[in-house]
């Protein structure tokens, strides 16, 4: 299913915002150390005023992540349930990029679609979509003090697919069982028609060297 715009989605960015909505926690280091790998975003929320209705795709504003330590770091996007509140499933989003690098000062554009599944329950729904750093440490590399994750927080609303959608679904799934029932089929009278073929071929070979009196007999 080809996901669509979610319509006049409201957005509210924080310009500049260097740790939004989310920081997990962050390590200590030495003072001798001050090398420090950062992660920011450019969008504190991401509100969508109309509801999504289960089993359609959706195209979700996209926003920023931003490095704003010392360090260079990859990154990967994760998605974060808020307690509270109905939890939206990792399987259900599609980040582009999902994972990434960035230098310190640089930014990288995240473009997010949503897939719901049919049997998607209603309700409200509220998440973080959290980038998360992904520094190597090796026992040459100095201490860092990192901030594990920040990004947007999503709130949307689910609502029942209407009976187009879920008879759509459940007879597109009729019919891809009607489909592999009958490549089955196919493929058991094909086999079939080959040992039969195969045996009488066989049958008829023996009968050809046979002498006239096993023939006879």
């Amino acid at each position: 299913m080809k996901p669509s715009r979610a319509g006049s989605t409201r957005m509210d960015r924080w310009a500049g915002l260097t740790v939004a909505c989310l920081i997990l926690a962050a390590c200590a280091a030495p003072l001798s150390a001050r090398a420090s790998v950062g992660v920011g975003t450019d969008t504190g929320k991401i509100t969508v005023p109309k509801p999504l209705s289960a089993g359609s795709g959706y195209d979700l504003p996209a926003f920023k992540i931003t490095n704003p330590g010392d360090q260079p770091s990859g990154y990967v996007m994760d998605l974060v349930p808020i307690r509270g509140s109905n939890s939206l499933k990792r399987a259900w989003f599609t980040f582009a990029p999902a994972a990434f690098y960035l230098y310190p000062g640089q930014a990288k554009t995240i473009n997010v679609s949503i897939a719901l599944p049919s049997d998607a329950s209603p309700g409200a729904y509220r998440a973080i979509l959290v980038a998360r750093p992904a520094v190597p440490r090796t026992k040459d590399t100095p201490p860092v003090r990192m901030n594990l994750g920040a990004g947007p927080t999503l709130v949307l609303t689910i609502v029942p697919g209407s009976w187009f959608q879920a008879a759509s679904v459940a007879l597109v799934g009729h019919l891809l069982w009607i489909s592999v029932g009958a490549a089955l089929l196919v493929v058991a009278v094909v086999v079939a028609v080959l040992v039969i073929r195969s045996r009488w071929t066989r049958r008829r070979r023996m009968l050809a060297h046979a002498t006239p009196s096993a023939r006879r007999g």
